[in-house]
Order: C-alpha cells, then structure tokens, then sequence
C-alpha cells in the first residue's frame, strides 16, 4: 500500500493549488513510482470518515514537478528496506491518472 502524498499543480489562477494522492507502483511502470490521484466525491453530508480522510492527508509531503525526494521502500517478509533517490517528473497534471512519476535519478558518470 502506497504512501499519501500532496502534488503542487499551480496556475496562474490558482498558484496555490494540489491534488491529494497515494505513491504506487505497477509492474508495467517498470521501476518508477506513479503518483494516482485520489478520488473526489460529493455529498451531502461531513462526518466521521471525511475526518479521518482528512487527517491521511494533514502531514503528507507536498511535491513539486522536477523536486528531488528521497523513497525508502520497506519489504517486511525480508526484513530489508531500500532507500532510492528519486525524481519528480517534470510536469504534473490534476486529476489525470496517474498525475506524475518518481524516477530514479541518473548519475553522471
């Protein structure tokens, strides 16, 4: 299960703008991370589970088109973790899927 995550996709109508969403990975997307917008659902009603929906997101990390990050993958049946410096893509979207990538960063060399 992904982490919760914040992606910055500012205009210049709303330069304060994000989307919420989770860091996935699916085999095709090879050894990059996709970044998968969370739904947005309208109802007529605010309760319980939109606070604890809330909090998933309070203290989630906001990235940034071409920000680097660091990415510690767990792996709790081996008892190992990996730790990857990774890459914003250079553009993010709202609310397409997913919205961006985090890729490994190349060395020079």
């Amino acid at each position: 299960e992904g982490g919760f995550v914040k992606v910055a996709t500012p205009s210049s109508r709303y330069p304060d703008s994000f989307v919420r969403a989770r860091v996935m990975k699916f085999k095709e997307d090879g050894d990059k991370y996709a970044i998968m917008p969370e739904t947005v659902c309208i109802h007529d009603s605010f309760g319980y589970g939109d606070v604890l929906e809330m909090l998933k997101f309070a203290q989630a990390p906001m990235l940034h088109a071409r920000e680097e990050v660091v990415v510690i993958e767990d792996f709790p049946k081996q008892k190992m973790v990996r730790v990857r410096m990774m890459k914003v893509s250079d553009h993010v979207q709202s609310f397409v899927y997913p919205a961006c990538y985090l890729e490994d960063i190349k060395e020079d060399g």
